[in-house]
């Protein structure tokens, strides 16, 4: 898909609607992980050269439709902020109503408004038609900055585009570009490593059988689908410890010896609880496997990230993407929602 980007965009002095994920890890209101927020900088930093209002859209957790105070962006706002200190960075504590239609009013070019977290109000999940409407309503184009998320139809994602013109951000951009001509340009042995404990990523596993070699099944999925130990055709899947917070030593072997005979190992979900320091063996075993492997390598998840980063081995992938799920939905079948909804430049 020939993706619209901003640079197509007639977008100076005006009101940018910008969609990002700024979903990210936090405890008492501190920061841990800031990549996801420095993952929108280059396209903020542009909207503002071009002297635009930008009006940041994010969600954070999972709040289920309910204001959450814990999973308020506040904190994010603050810590924006902080990053780019010649910018002024306002917060409004609704989504739409008085204060945020206050500061819009008083909002002068080249500022940053963030809304509250969007999931707060259940029709962001529920893709209300309505809703996005009211959301297009806030400014004057839109730019998703948020793959990560856009194989969601949510509100903010498919429905936004239908009322504004539209474009990718430029990391978004990068994202479809790099896993499209790696969906095409794969070297085989191709090996998929899937783990963690979100079972709807399953779902791509018939699609994979018919691209790649290997699919190699960890975290507490096994367990979850009760196929411990089997092996289906491509599809291996790990046997679990005892307490099942681990993938066996056996296992990790097994996969280790397949790992290394790849020459394009993607992966997607630790093999083990890994933010628990005693149930770390499995993807320390898996890590350092595909760190040794003569291949190209690529990551993609939240967990897997930052269990990357806590080994100490993001220089030794040659891309990891912001996107865990819509990762996954890319390479099975060449797109997401989020990109289908954004205009393309020959409309």
């Amino acid at each position: 898909m020939n993706l619209r980007t901003i640079k197509d965009l007639e977008i100076d002095n005006k009101t940018a609607l910008l969609r990002v994920n700024f979903d990210v890890p936090q405890t008492d209101g501190k920061i841990l992980d800031d990549t996801r927020i420095n993952n929108s900088f280059e396209t903020i930093r542009y909207l503002l050269s071009k002297n635009c209002k930008v009006i940041i859209l994010s969600h954070l957790g999972r709040p289920k439709g309910s204001i959450t105070p814990q999973l308020s962006l506040k904190s994010v706002a603050f810590k924006l902020q902080e990053m780019i200190p010649y910018t002024k960075v306002n917060f409004s504590t609704e989504i739409f109503g008085l204060t945020t239609q206050e500061f819009i009013k008083n909002m002068r070019n080249a500022e940053i408004l963030l809304l509250e977290n969007l999931r707060f109000d259940p029709h962001e999940e529920e893709n209300s038609e309505e809703f996005a409407k009211m959301l297009a309503g806030l400014g004057d184009f839109y730019v998703n900055e948020a793959f990560a998320v856009s194989h969601r139809k949510h509100a903010s994602i498919v429905g936004i585009p239908k009322f504004l013109p539209s474009s990718a951000g430029f990391a978004f951009l990068r994202e479809v570009e790099t896993l499209s001509l790696l969906k095409q340009n794969a070297q085989k042995p191709i090996v998929i490593i899937l783990g963690g404990k979100k079972q709807d990523k399953l779902r791509f596993t018939e699609t994979f059988s018919n691209w790649a070699d290997q699919i190699l099944i960890g975290g507490l999925l096994p367990r979850i689908i009760g196929k411990e130990g089997q092996v289906n055709g491509k599809v291996t899947f790990a046997a679990l410890t005892a307490d099942g917070k681990d993938i066996t030593l056996e296992s990790s072997d097994k996969f280790k010896e397949i790992i290394i005979g790849g020459k394009t190992i993607i992966w997607n979900g630790t093999m083990d609880l890994f933010e628990d320091r005693h149930n770390q063996a499995g993807t320390r075993i898996i890590a350092s496997s595909i760190v040794e492997a003569n291949a190209k390598r690529y990551a993609g998840g939240g967990d897997t990230t930052s269990a990357i980063k806590q080994l100490n081995l993001t220089d030794k992938f040659d891309y990891i993407s912001s996107g865990g799920g819509a990762m996954l939905e890319m390479l099975a079948f060449g797109k997401i929602a989020g990109m289908e909804a954004l205009q393309t430049k020959n409309e």
